[in-house]
């Protein structure tokens, strides 16, 4: 399982250090119809560690999120009493051109990701991915806090000037 995080990191797929309690950063937004994701973890004794994606849509209630070199984990999407869950259905790895469909076992291996509402200023998540043959390989989860831009933009004014 080793060479596979290896792998994992190199291409931008995994956060190379655990922890409880790990305060993350979330910023999103669109661009050319693409969701994109840049999230900053604040690990003890570490620099913040920046893990990026974005998402693109595929049709049919699926989407892609790629990271570094082209490689992306298929997710088909549903809603399951409220909560949007995501289900992996294989990797991609886009090379120019190309696209290669990749099975879960020959990666991470299979997973969900689940989001749920919990107030209009919280979201809780689950992200978890299994391999077949080797076990739990990432996982990831806890409350998050949304802010607007309105919010953010007033916070940094406040923190500017002291307030």
């Amino acid at each position: 399982m080793t060479h596979i995080i290896l792998l994992g990191r190199l291409f931008g797929a995994l956060v190379p250090y655990r922890g409880k309690d790990i305060p993350v950063e979330v910023n999103n937004y669109c661009k050319n119809n693409n969701l994109h994701w840049h999230r900053l973890f604040y690990f003890p004794n570490h620099a913040p560690y920046p893990f990026s994606s974005h998402m693109e849509y595929l049709g049919d209630n699926m989407v892609v999120e790629f990271v570094r070199f082209g490689l992306g984990l298929r997710l088909k999407l549903s809603v399951d009493e409220g909560a949007l869950c995501y289900t992996t259905a294989g990797y991609l790895w886009r090379i120019g051109p190309l696209h290669l469909r990749l099975p879960d076992w020959l990666l991470l291996g299979s997973g969900t990701i689940i989001e749920r509402g919990l107030d209009s200023e919280q979201i809780e998540l689950d992200f978890t991915l299994k391999h077949p043959l080797f076990g739990l390989s990432f996982c990831y989860m806890g409350h998050f806090r949304i802010v607007s831009n309105e919010q953010e933009e007033l916070m940094q004014q406040r923190a500017e000037l002291k307030i």
